[in-house]
């Protein structure tokens, strides 16, 4: 599949480049000029046991760009992972997501072909639902859906949470669950190889795939 992923953060990238590993075709795409200069010449920002081995190992299907809107044009799923950072009050700050979610929606305006754009910041319920209505907004409901899909990473050690996770969640529409099915079929069955460094936990031979509807029936925050 052709994935694009909005945000090289923590999240953002760890995900864009496992799934590259895996055998997706992704685009990491990221407003900031200077992060992306350097992720081109292999440098990542932060530092994240196996990361950099794992870029190494992807180069033939991973790049970086800066061009958010062509980025999500190209994209069978698109994949929001912004920072949402806590406000004074202590609520996330969204416009960061709103933003991202307006630039995508640029970028699949035109597309006849269906994309799945999901969320995976961190935000309060119901926030799924306001940015389904900015999709429908538009007029291109029909072409696109909206999905959730929480990430439990762990600093340290995000490569093996995301190659052998406890379990893989998915909130949406039952065609948003199927594509997500399909981009994580690799890791569900566990049919990849896996890296020196994060050998497969012994008598791991498959992930839980957990459907939920959308954001809220879920918790009060959702971690995505």
């Amino acid at each position: 599949m052709k994935v694009t992923v909005i945000g090289t953060g923590y999240v953002g990238l760890t995900t864009g480049v496992c799934l590259a590993y895996i055998g997706h075709e992704v685009v990491c795409a990221d407003t900031n000029d200077s992060k992306i200069q350097d992720l081109q010449k292999g440098r990542i920002p932060f530092y994240e046991s196996g990361l950099p081995e794992m870029l190494e190992a992807s180069r033939e299907r991973i790049r970086f760009t800066s061009d958010c809107r062509e980025a999500a044009e190209k994209a069978d799923i698109v994949i929001l992972a912004v920072g949402t950072p806590a406000k004074a009050e202590g609520a996330p700050e969204l416009a960061y997501l709103y933003s991202a979610m307006e630039t995508v929606l640029d970028g699949i305006a035109d597309k006849s072909a269906p994309t799945l754009i999901v969320n995976k910041s961190t935000v309060p319920v119901g926030t799924g639902d306001k940015l389904a209505a900015l999709m429908a907004s538009r007029g291109i409901s029909q072409r696109a859906d909206v999905a959730s899909n929480p990430e439990f990473l762990r600093q340290g050690s995000a490569i093996p949470d995301t190659l052998y996770p406890e379990r893989i969640v998915a909130g949406g529409s039952p065609m948003a669950q199927a594509a997500l099915r399909e981009l994580y079929g690799p890791l569900l069955r566990q049919e990849f190889s896996p890296p020196d460094f994060a050998p497969r936990p012994p008598g791991l031979a498959s992930v839980p795939f957990l459907r939920c509807g959308f954001e809220k029936r879920g918790a009060r925050q959702i971690r995505g």
